[in-house]
């Protein structure tokens, strides 16, 4: 018997995590969640009664109801079917007539710039209580060669309609803008039916109505099925594992768990598992810092942090090649497990008093994570704002439009020195950023760097025993 291979413990860990997570997601938070148990039997009782318990499309005359398709792509125009059926506050609206909307090189927010080639926006798709199509776009342009489209977000609805489509809109060679059938998401809510209106069968509805409320009241903690798998593997790595416990061994070795398992072991072991919050490449003195923030990774609860030799590149896989080294400073923006949320939309380069939640927990000045934008403030006008001054801070992804009601947490910019040879000259080898006291939940990004040289590589991690 030996230990299982890394690959092996690779496989098997994320068929776990995925199973567990196909499990947990499955249920949905409420009834408005697409794909969902809770969302499916709301549809299934909503279905046999007839009407909707929420605002949404109403598909009992045809599949196709509202559903958003690119009518012209050459003049950017989308459409939705002719006699569109959907619901807004238990209000059932027909569309007469094919509706269409038309989109424009210019995006939204005032900004009078038209998109050019490898720019795009943006928006989201819906129709009002008139029957009438619009769209709500992003301020700001994203990059269409941008490697990760999803950090920047489709818009929010108005109120009072209903959402449709997520549509991508880029730039064409020949000055127009361009929807082809690939850059439209459907996100219908499938809410409303016309009902079976028959009485023998309208006897279903009682026991379906109160399976949906069995469902909606189901809180299983899911992580109970997979106790005695965790468990089995634990004991079979700390029986080769040297003395080290299962997260000290893998922390050791720089050993890169999936996220769902990772929330998996959390929940069964009430743990976290190490991993790799952060990495830099440094070239050399007055260079730029190469930062990868990997993936917006948070923590389930607040840990310490360190800064280590990392065994592999940025990667996760290429062995890291220690060079020779020389002392350092490095600057880390960490997450701390505090947060608010923001009030209102605002724009790419938008500064000033910024209107959020409840801000008093937050410090007098610093910074603050939006999205995977770090930005600083420096005062809080009152207990509802932040005064920021600076956007794209230390962040590899620079500034970006934020929409109304996402979380937005407090950063610490702590300073690392690595002063000793013995600190950076051997896999694993950590230097702890701050006391005991200083906990963080996600490294945001990496400021600079005085000292080092070409070649240089850090990662960042939180720490286990």
């Amino acid at each position: 018997m030996s230990l299982i291979s890394e690959a092996d413990l690779t496989t098997l860990t994320t068929y776990l995590g995925d199973s567990h997570n196909s499990l947990y997601d499955g249920l949905g938070v409420n009834i408005d969640e697409l794909d969902k148990a809770r969302n499916y039997i709301n549809r299934s009782k909503v279905f046999v009664r007839g009407g909707s318990d929420t605002n949404g499309v109403d598909i009992s005359m045809s599949s196709s109801s509202c559903l958003v398709s690119a009518s012209d792509p050459a003049d950017a125009m989308v459409s939705i079917p002719d006699s569109s059926r959907y619901y807004i506050n238990d209000t059932q609206h027909t569309t007469s007539g094919v509706t269409t909307y038309t989109f424009s090189l210019v995006p939204g927010g005032g900004v009078v710039e038209k998109i050019s080639i490898g720019e795009a926006y943006k928006a989201t798709v819906y129709v009002d209580e008139n029957g009438v199509l619009g769209a709500v776009k992003t301020p700001a342009f994203v990059y269409y060669s941008y490697s990760n489209l999803s950090n920047f977000h489709y818009p929010d609805v108005p109120d009072d309609t209903v959402g449709l489509a997520n549509v991508l809109i880029t730039y064409d060679v020949g000055g127009t803008p361009v929807i082809s059938s690939t850059q439209i998401t459907d996100v219908r809510l499938i809410s409303g039916y016309l009902g079976l209106e028959d009485d023998d069968q309208m006897q279903i509805f009682v026991s379906i109505n109160q399976d949906e409320d069995t469902l909606i009241a189901t809180t299983l903690t899911m992580g109970n099925y997979y106790t005695k798998s965790i468990n089995a593997i634990r004991s079979h790595v700390t029986g080769f594992s040297g003395g080290r416990t299962f997260e000290g061994y893998y922390q050791y070795r720089d050993f890169a768990f999936s996220t769902y398992y990772r929330i998996l072991y959390y929940m069964v072991r009430t743990t976290e598992l190490s991993q790799r919050m952060g990495f830099v490449d440094f070239s050399g003195a007055s260079s730029t810092v190469n930062t990868a923030q990997l993936g917006g990774r948070f923590l389930t609860k607040a840990a310490q942090f360190e800064v280590y030799v990392p065994r592999y590149a940025s990667d996760g896989s290429t062995t890291y090649s220690i060079p020779q080294f020389h002392a350092c400073t490095l600057e880390v923006y960490l997450v701390k497990n505090v947060s608010t949320t923001l009030t209102n939309n605002i724009e790419a380069y938008d500064n000033g008093a910024i209107l959020f939640g409840d801000t008093s927990s937050f410090t007098s000045s610093g910074y603050i994570l939006m999205d995977n934008e770090i930005a600083q403030y420096t005062s809080k006008p009152n207990d509802t704002s932040l005064y920021i001054t600076n956007r794209g801070v230390g962040s590899p992804y620079g500034v970006a439009t934020h929409r109304s009601g996402i979380t937005v947490y407090e950063v610490e910019k702590k300073s690392v020195s690595i002063t000793t040879a013995s600190q950076a000259d051997v896999y694993n080898d950590a230097v702890s950023i701050g006391t005991s006291s200083n906990t963080y939940i996600q490294c945001a990004g990496f400021g600079t760097i005085t000292g080092g040289n070409a070649g240089l590589a850090y990662g960042v991690r939180n720490k286990v025993t």
